[in-house]
């Protein structure tokens, strides 16, 4: 990048257009810049640049909203030549930014969709994705350039955390009222990493079985009554409403799991015998585990195996696996 002869002075509010000319920050709190402000003062200029009478801003989107919040209407710009390119611009931005903050992954999206825009792809991915804290990879390129398609509900989302990258991407895959659905439902049960990706894999494959929309779904009268239960905790509703989003994406399995359930409890095990089936039904191998202190108790545990063996519920649940 060229060295640019650029000039130090106050500007007035008016002068300056809205909006930055690269957007790299979302979901920012300004309460304690706000604080330094009024305590200290602007210290570090804004970027800016001539465009006509006026002046956009290059660098200081967070800066100039703090101070028009706070009812500054002069501040110090550092103004550059009008002929300064754009991707050098965009890189005085970057490089300012990241010299001070780490970029949440919405403003990843932002940065990394501004760098596409006047570098190559391999270039991209070679020096940025590096620089942005994400390794140097084609389909790490691809998953964030392709959030710039969300809404605002799932962008803020993706900017504090509540939402993942890789779980962002999956909502891609519905439309716009499915996903402002997914959002109140996250920002209700505030469920981890991992639950989330599951409530989007699962509610996404009962649409394409099913042709039911999430808001559909989610109005359905059993996932309403948990929603509702002013008695239920927030983990309570999200561990329930992600066992009917299971039932209802798995109902051969949930099928299966009752009556599982149901042949276990005939045979009633005494507490001293534990028998464990092939967890979800994968596998074919049955566990059982069993205690005694005593040549008595041993014996009482093998009458037991053998009512066991020859229990026509327990050969209904070696069948059902």
């Amino acid at each position: 990048m060229r060295i640019y002869k650029s000039e130090l002075r106050i500007i007035k509010d008016e002068e300056i257009e809205e909006g930055p000319e690269f957007l790299l920050s979302w979901g920012f709190d300004l309460d304690g810049l706000k604080a330094s402000l009024e305590r200290i003062g602007q210290v570090t200029p804004l970027l800016l640049r001539p465009d006509g009478t006026r002046f956009k801003l290059i660098c200081g989107f967070r800066r100039l909203t703090a101070m028009r919040e706070l009812g500054n209407r002069e501040v110090t710009g550092l103004i550059l030549p009008d002929e300064i390119s754009r991707k050098d611009a965009l890189l005085l931005a970057l490089e300012e930014n990241l010299s001070h903050r780490r970029f949440n992954n919405a403003e990843k999206v932002l940065a990394l969709s501004h760098l596409s825009s006047v570098f190559q792809k391999d270039e991209v991915i070679r020096d940025y994705l590096p620089r942005l804290g994400l390794p140097p990879k084609d389909v790490v390129l691809n998953r964030y350039l392709s959030l710039s398609e969300l809404g605002t509900d799932a962008f803020s989302a993706l900017a504090g955390g509540e939402l993942d990258p890789e779980a962002a991407e999956l909502l891609l895959n519905f439309h716009k009222q499915d996903r402002s659905a997914l959002m109140s439902l996250f920002k209700l049960l505030r469920p981890s990493r991992n639950k989330r990706r599951e409530i989007v894999i699962w509610t996404y494959e009962i649409f394409k079985r099913d042709g039911l929309s999430v808001e559909n779904l989610l109005d359905e009268p059993d996932f309403r009554k948990v929603l509702n239960a002013d008695n239920l905790s927030r983990p309570e509703k999200e561990k329930r409403i992600r066992s009917l989003l299971h039932a209802r994406r798995f109902p051969n399995l949930r099928k299966a799991q009752k009556e599982q359930s149901r042949l276990l409890n005939i045979l009633n095990l005494s507490k001293n015998l534990d028998l464990n089936p092939p967890q979800n039904f994968e596998g074919l191998d049955f566990t059982m585990n069993f205690t005694f202190t005593d040549l008595p108790g041993l014996k009482t545990r093998v009458k037991e195996l053998e009512r066991l063996a020859s229990s026509p519920e327990m050969a209904a649940l070696i069948d059902l696996g």
